[in-house]
């Protein structure tokens, strides 16, 4: 009797864990596709940011219209076709503050299960700064207003700042300060001092929400340095250069 109910437990278990096996590769998939699927919605938005950075530095506006974008995207990408296939989220833009915040909404199709996501564009004091929000729950929620205050954009309720996406963009920066070090010293056999002058040579506005950007120029002006200083505990700082010597970068 004892080795009867012994075998029926230890069946009993051998199933549990065979179901419990299977209920966590379940779990797993659907979180894989659910990553996926949000993924894809943060690469949407920050894809339809740089292409209004485009679209801006060559007509000085921001635009409504993804058709319109689509002669602006750098990328090669069909902005129409992407916003207008996915079967996982609706896309939106919206423009405020008398045309210099574009605000792009990217709302999951079904209520439950995908995060809402939104993001900003805006244009303040000769600087362009940008910022990809997500809600705090996996619910299709009603997105308000991103609003820029003091200089800095602020997700609205219930969002939070995409954390790893801010500190992207900072080293991205850096890489594109150096590259157009590179540019500029071709034309003037000389690095850029600052901001201003590297902007006569190519339009540069990096985002200054979270970040300062600094150029410091080092060893009699041979290596240009640009430091990207936090402007917030949460995010590190970066800092990179660029080097001729000897006739090479």
């Amino acid at each position: 009797m004892l080795i009867t109910k012994f075998k029926i437990i230890h069946y009993f278990l051998i199933l549990s864990i065979a179901i419990l096996s299977t209920k966590t590769i379940l779990v797993n998939a659907q979180n894989t596709t659910t990553n996926i699927q949000e993924i894809e919605a943060k690469n949407l938005i920050n894809l339809l940011a740089k292409t209004e950075k485009s679209y801006f530095n060559e007509l000085r506006r921001f635009t409504n219209s993804f058709k319109e974008l689509n002669n602006y995207n750098l990328d090669g990408y069909d902005i129409l076709k992407l916003t207008q296939s996915s079967e996982s989220y609706k896309y939106k833009l919206e423009i405020f503050n008398n045309g210099n915040l574009v605000q792009t909404i990217a709302t999951p199709i079904n209520k439950i299960g995908l995060k809402t996501y939104t993001g900003a564009l805006s244009f303040n004091n000769n600087v362009l700064n940008s910022i990809v929000c997500e809600s705090k729950t996996n619910l299709q929620v009603i997105v308000g207003k991103i609003e820029l205050v003091k200089g800095q954009l602020n997700c609205p309720r219930g969002f939070k700042i995409v954390l790893q996406d801010v500190e992207e963009k900072a080293i991205n920066n850096v890489i594109l300060f150096n590259s157009l070090q590179q540019g500029y010293f071709f034309l003037f056999t000389k690095f850029a001092e600052n901001q201003s002058d590297l902007a006569k040579h190519q339009p540069i506005y990096p985002d200054n929400t979270y970040y300062e950007y600094e150029i410091d120029l080092r060893e009699n002006g041979k290596l240009a340095q640009v430091v990207a200083q936090s402007k917030l505990d949460n995010f590190k700082s970066y800092i990179g250069g660029i080097a001729y010597l000897d006739g090479f970068f």
